[in-house]
């Protein structure tokens, strides 16, 4: 079965890419490693999935991927 990736919103990609210009350009000390970026250069990838280990949920003898959330 092949993934099937959402699209996020056409206003919502035009917010980042607007962001991502303004920062691009100087317009603050946001992350400073993009202050020399062309916004040509720059892509916008969809959200990576993330799991989030707490060291209050590892227990003795437990799987780290059930202790995930």
């Amino acid at each position: 079965m092949p993934l099937q990736i959402s699209q996020p919103p056409i206003a919502a990609r035009k917010a980042v890419h607007s962001m991502l210009g303004r920062i691009v350009a100087g317009g603050g000390d946001h992350v400073t490693a993009l202050r020399s970026a062309s916004l040509s250069s720059l892509a916008v990838s969809t959200p990576h999935r993330i799991a989030v280990l707490g060291l209050d949920r590892i227990g003795s003898g437990m799987s780290l991927r059930s202790a995930a959330q």
